[in-house]
Protein backbone atom coordinates (compact mmCIF):
# COMPACT_ATOMS: atom_id res chain seq x y z
CA UNK A 1 0.00 0.00 0.00
CA UNK A 2 1.27 3.75 0.14
CA UNK A 3 3.95 5.09 2.34
CA UNK A 4 2.14 5.95 4.97
CA UNK A 5 -1.06 7.34 6.68
CA UNK A 6 -3.94 5.34 8.20
CA UNK A 7 -4.19 3.77 4.74
CA UNK A 8 -1.59 1.24 5.50
CA UNK A 9 -3.50 -0.03 8.59
CA UNK A 10 -7.00 -0.88 6.39
CA UNK A 11 -7.38 -4.31 6.43
CA UNK A 12 -9.10 -5.84 3.04
CA UNK A 13 -12.22 -7.06 5.13
CA UNK A 14 -14.96 -4.90 3.07
CA UNK A 15 -17.17 -2.27 2.62
CA UNK A 16 -18.39 -1.57 6.01
CA UNK A 17 -14.77 -2.11 7.92
CA UNK A 18 -14.05 1.37 5.46
CA UNK A 19 -17.26 2.65 5.92
CA UNK A 20 -16.09 2.64 9.71
CA UNK A 21 -13.01 3.95 9.33
CA UNK A 22 -14.28 7.07 7.03
CA UNK A 23 -16.60 7.79 9.90
CA UNK A 24 -14.23 7.79 12.35
CA UNK A 25 -11.64 9.71 10.84
CA UNK A 26 -14.08 12.34 9.88
CA UNK A 27 -15.24 12.46 13.44
CA UNK A 28 -11.85 12.87 14.90
CA UNK A 29 -11.07 15.93 12.42
CA UNK A 30 -14.43 17.68 13.36
CA UNK A 31 -12.92 17.41 17.00
CA UNK A 32 -9.92 18.28 16.47
CA UNK A 33 -10.88 21.30 14.15
CA UNK A 34 -13.28 22.10 17.05
CA UNK A 35 -10.49 22.42 19.56
CA UNK A 36 -8.13 23.46 18.56
CA UNK A 37 -9.60 26.54 15.84
CA UNK A 38 -13.27 27.40 17.60
CA UNK A 39 -13.47 30.83 16.00
CA UNK A 40 -13.07 29.30 12.08
CA UNK A 41 -15.22 26.73 13.68
CA UNK A 42 -18.07 29.44 14.96
CA UNK A 43 -18.01 31.26 11.16
CA UNK A 44 -17.93 28.32 9.63
CA UNK A 45 -19.59 25.24 11.21
CA UNK A 46 -23.05 26.70 10.32
CA UNK A 47 -22.31 27.58 6.61
CA UNK A 48 -21.20 24.47 6.14
CA UNK A 49 -24.23 22.61 8.05
CA UNK A 50 -26.23 24.84 5.37
CA UNK A 51 -24.37 23.67 2.19
CA UNK A 52 -24.63 19.57 3.18
CA UNK A 53 -28.51 20.36 4.49
CA UNK A 54 -28.85 22.41 0.78
CA UNK A 55 -26.58 19.40 -1.21
CA UNK A 56 -29.10 16.42 0.19
CA UNK A 57 -32.20 18.38 -0.69
CA UNK A 58 -30.94 19.09 -4.39
CA UNK A 59 -29.98 15.44 -4.94
CA UNK A 60 -33.02 13.76 -3.68
CA UNK A 61 -35.10 16.28 -5.93
CA UNK A 62 -32.48 15.58 -9.15
CA UNK A 63 -32.83 11.83 -8.36
CA UNK A 64 -36.60 12.18 -7.94
CA UNK A 65 -36.94 13.73 -11.57
CA UNK A 66 -34.10 11.94 -12.89
CA UNK A 67 -36.31 8.38 -11.96
CA UNK A 68 -39.30 9.91 -13.33
CA UNK A 69 -38.22 10.36 -16.90
CA UNK A 70 -37.78 6.37 -17.04
CA UNK A 71 -41.20 5.91 -15.38
CA UNK A 72 -39.15 4.56 -11.99
CA UNK A 73 -41.78 5.20 -9.75
CA UNK A 74 -40.27 4.05 -6.35
CA UNK A 75 -40.81 0.10 -4.64
CA UNK A 76 -44.43 -1.19 -5.07
CA UNK A 77 -45.08 -1.62 -0.71
CA UNK A 78 -48.71 -2.43 0.54
CA UNK A 79 -49.25 1.42 1.15
CA UNK A 80 -48.33 3.02 -1.51
CA UNK A 81 -51.84 1.96 -3.44
CA UNK A 82 -54.53 4.47 -2.65
CA UNK A 83 -56.66 1.61 -1.59
CA UNK A 84 -56.65 0.70 1.95
CA UNK A 85 -56.68 -2.76 1.76
CA UNK A 86 -60.26 -3.26 3.54
CA UNK A 87 -63.08 -4.76 1.75
CA UNK A 88 -65.25 -3.27 5.10
CA UNK A 89 -64.18 0.19 3.55
CA UNK A 90 -66.91 0.61 1.29
CA UNK A 91 -69.76 -0.42 3.43
CA UNK A 92 -71.60 2.20 4.86
CA UNK A 93 -71.24 2.84 8.77
CA UNK A 94 -74.67 4.79 9.09
CA UNK A 95 -77.41 2.49 11.49
CA UNK A 96 -80.58 1.42 9.27
CA UNK A 97 -78.49 0.88 6.09
CA UNK A 98 -78.45 -2.45 4.38
CA UNK A 99 -75.82 -3.26 1.39
CA UNK A 100 -75.11 -6.88 0.34
CA UNK A 101 -71.66 -8.33 1.84
CA UNK A 102 -71.49 -5.44 4.36
CA UNK A 103 -72.45 -5.81 8.25
CA UNK A 104 -75.35 -3.60 9.39
CA UNK A 105 -74.74 -1.12 11.90
CA UNK A 106 -77.79 -1.02 14.12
Amino acid sequence: MGSGGTSKNVRKSGAILQNELLLSNGNSCTKVVYKRFKGWWARHNYILSAGLDAGVAFMAILCYFALQIWDINGPKWWGIEIDDHCPLAICPTAPGIKVDGCPQVY
